[in-house]
């Protein structure tokens, strides 16, 4: 119950125009590749049935169409993939700063075993 509550406050506190053009361009992501290749999958079967089947219009543009499905899929607000990726992301952006910060820390005070490595600053 708690990480559902934390989810759902994450996405409803305002985000900045960075975190909101990480959040489209993983939410495309998401969409792309993994909805996208589901729909390739599922299309790529024989199941083909004598009714429901749109001919060969549906066969020439169903490529176009399964993109439009996999975007919108991939830009649901439910989609816990790119709230995964905005957020590991994020965390290596913060790591980043905090490292860039250690290094010219430990260069004005010319201590350079204060200063982390960028692998200490991405750890886990």
């Amino acid at each position: 119950m708690q990480m559902i509550d934390t989810v759902t406050a994450s996405r409803t506190a305002p985000e900045s125009a960075a975190t909101t053009k990480l959040r489209r361009s993983a939410d495309k992501l998401v969409g792309t590749v993994f909805y996208g290749t589901l729909l390739r999958q599922m299309r790529s079967s024989s199941l083909k049935g004598k009714y429901g089947h749109g001919g060969r219009g549906e066969e020439i543009f169903q490529a176009q169409l399964d993109q439009l499905f996999a975007e919108n899929a991939g830009q649901a607000r439910t989609s816990s993939i790119s709230d995964a990726i905005v957020r590991e992301f994020q965390r290596q952006a913060e790591a980043m700063q905090r490292f860039n910060q250690d290094q010219n820390a430990g260069r004005q005070s010319g201590d350079s075993s204060s200063t982390a490595t960028m692998q200490e600053a991405l750890s886990w």
